[in-house]
Formats: C-alpha cells, structure tokens, sequence
C-alpha cells in the first residue's frame, strides 16, 4: 500500500483512507490532502538557561519607587491577588534576573501602603545581582537598576532611583521619618481653622483615638509628630489643598482618621480644639467615619546618610518629566498614561 506525500512527511494530524491511496496516482492533486508546510520547531519552546544567582556578584541594594495606588491592591504581596506593588516589582526583578527564581533575599518594604493609598517616595531593600561586591577593586560603575527595571514594569509603577546600604539596612526599620500628603477641594472648608487643629499634632502624643484600633498587634499608641501643617497646591490653588504629616512612624489609619476630624473642623461641626481634647481623652475614642484613601500619597521617607542616585528617565507622563509624574500621582484626572489612572475622587462629598 502506497503512502500519500501528507503522510510521508511526518506531520502529525495528517492522514488519509485506504480507499484514496489506492485508487489515485501518488502524483494526482487529488491523491492526497494539501501540503503543509514544515513548521518544526517554529512552536517548540525555547528553553532558557537556568539563572544561577550565586554565580554572580550581588549587594544590598535600596530601591526608592513611585506608584498609582488606585490602580493596585496595595503594597504588599497578597495570596489572593496578583496585583500589589510588590508583587508586581519581584515579578520585574526576576525577569531581569536582579535576585533569584525563589524570591527576593533580606527583603523589606518602608511604607506598607494600602489600597487606593499611592506614593512618590516608597523604598524597598534586597539582595540583587550587582556588577561587583562591594570589596572589590576597582569598583565598576553599578548596573543600571531603575531602566532595567522600568522597562519592564508598568507605567503606573516607576523605580525612580536606588542606593548601596549596607548589610543591616531596612528599608522599614532603617527609616528616621515618613511624609504624607492627603489633598482635597478646599470649596466651602475653613482652611484656615484645619490649620490652627493641625498644629496641636505636633509633638509626642498618645494617638490612640486617631486611628483604627489594632490591639493585637499594636500596643503602644504613641508617635511623634514632626510637622504637620495645610497647604495650598501649586498645581490649582484655587481648588486643592493638601495636609501634609511627617512623623517618625504611623499607627494604622491614622492619617486617614485624622483627616476626619479636620473635615470636621473644616465644615465647622467641630472647633479647633477638638484635637487636643482627642489626644488627652486616653483610650474614649468616638465613632466617626474613616476618610477615602484615595487622596493619600506617601510622599518621602526619610534615611539617615542615604544617598539615592536618582532616574531622570524615570519619571515621564506625556514627556512632562519629573513635574507632570507627581501632577500624574496626585492628580491622575490630568493622566496622559492612557487608561491605567481613572479620575481621582479628591474626597468623598467634596468635589
């Protein structure tokens, strides 16, 4: 019995009757199905060599980085989505091949935002893949971490510059102070009265009843507050103001607490006064409603001796540079990344 030509050819799929084998010439047209062109290996994969991080030089490094919250399930890697920050970042990380197959080692994050929450200033620190260690000489000019990775990533989320830290760096315990900046439509709020119940944060107060209880694992309520103060933004002074904090650390919500009772304040329901009745009351907190997350942005965390070198190239939205990426972040109505940032409620009720 004859093979048709679609049968000697090897190709899987490709069979005929024997009832057509027999009674056609193997030259005929019609003696066999239509040829198909050979495509082997056109869909076998290509398989990649095996990345063995301790073959290469590798240092602590610090990653400072900015990022859309609205558009992402917060900071911290979650089992149940896909979409944080950080597990966006250690997915960009492994596919330029900075740390291992199994994750990032001596990993921290400084600020764990969460969702809707965005940042300018965030910072990471790990064990990545490095041009050399840090004893070796001469020293080579250090790879190119924050294009290498940005290309890469999302444009809602941009590595805007890293450092060399030493071995016992963390990015979370390592930090001296965190800045945050919460804007809002000023349109019918006493900015001036906000003010005056802002400047009673300051100091080292027992914060207990401005932010949401965690008595589990949070038993000491005292922070110290090293600035706090309204301001009007450049960008629309006639429309947007922000209140910016800076402490050396902060207790769950408590910006986002805090910002209720100065809407308060603001809307005239309560009196400058209210903050420090608040802050001696102890632990008889009342029940008021928590602010949007949506206006938070975790402006700065601060490192003492630190020198970040920082990414020009980093920041774009439209060719706007550095400028336009933060007007981006807070005020992402003005967006030109296409569809990643919707419209930004400045606060609920006060549009």
């Amino acid at each position: 019995m004859e093979m048709s030509a679609a049968a000697s050819s090897g190709m899987p799929g490709t069979t005929t009757s024997n009832s057509a084998t027999n009674n056609a010439s193997p030259h005929s047209p019609s003696s066999s199905l239509p040829l198909i062109p050979r495509t082997l290996g056109a869909n076998k994969k290509k398989l990649e060599k095996a990345f063995l991080f301790d073959r290469y030089p590798s240092r602590k490094i610090a990653l400072r980085l900015a990022y859309h919250g609205h558009v992402h399930d917060g900071l911290a890697k979650q089992k149940e989505t896909d979409n944080t920050v950080e597990g966006i970042v250690c997915d960009a990380l492994r596919r330029v091949r900075l740390i291992p197959e199994d994750g990032p080692h001596n990993f921290g994050r400084c600020g764990r935002t969460d969702k809707g929450v965005s940042a300018l200033g965030n910072a990471f620190s790990l064990t990545a893949r490095a041009s050399c260690t840090a004893d070796a000489a001469p020293q080579l000019p250090p790879l190119d971490y924050c294009n290498m990775l940005n290309n890469v990533l999302t444009p809602t989320i941009r590595i805007v510059g890293f450092a060399y830290v030493d071995d016992a760096f963390d990015a979370r315990f390592s930090c001296v102070s965190r800045t945050y900046r919460y804007y809002f439509c000023h349109r019918g709020l006493n900015v001036a009265a906000m003010q005056q119940a802002a400047a009673h944060l300051i100091g080292t107060h027992n914060f207990r009843n401005f932010c949401k209880m965690d008595v589990v694992n949070v038993s000491n309520f005292t922070r110290t507050v090293l600035t706090a103060e309204v301001c009007t933004s450049a960008d629309l002074p006639e429309l947007i103001s922000y209140f910016e904090i800076t402490a050396n650390s902060f207790l769950y919500h408590q910006i986002r607490c805090t910002m209720t009772v100065l809407f308060l304040v603001g809307r005239g329901v309560e009196s400058p006064s209210v903050v420090p009745a608040l802050l001696e009351r102890g632990d008889c907190k009342p029940a008021y409603p928590l602010a949007d997350g949506t206006p938070l942005v975790l402006w700065n965390c601060g490192f003492a001796g630190l020198q970040w070198q920082l990414s020009r190239r980093a920041f774009f939205c439209g060719g706007a540079g550095a400028a336009g990426y933060q007007r981006c972040v807070v005020h992402p109505r003005y967006c030109r990344c296409g569809d990643a940032a919707p419209t930004l409620p400045l606060v609920r009720g006060h549009r």
